[in-house]
């Protein structure tokens, strides 16, 4: 299943990754997703159950999500940076 960091940054980011998961997978219940935040394995199961993937592939699709997930955050924390330096430096 998951390794360690990509468990980690689901759980970190899974309130920007929670509409894409009910999006890419309407039969997933609000119970199945809050247990998700604390076992994405569990998760992984309970999707392949419902949409008859095999466990690798709903794997490889949360892991894009997680990986678009922070990525869209850090380049929006990023950008916001880069808009401080650039107004503290034309004071």
């Amino acid at each position: 299943m998951f390794d360690q960091q990509t468990k980690q940054q689901l759980q970190d980011n899974f309130q920007q990754i929670k509409p894409q998961l009910q999006q890419r997978f309407p039969d997933l219940q609000e119970q199945d997703l809050i247990q998700a935040q604390s076992d994405p394995d569990r998760l992984v199961k309970t999707i392949a159950q419902q949409s008859g993937q095999d466990e690798s592939q709903v794997e490889q699709q949360l892991q894009q999500m997680v990986q678009a997930g922070g990525q869209g955050r850090q380049g929006s924390e990023q950008r916001s940076s880069q808009t401080t330096g650039q107004q503290s430096g034309r004071s």
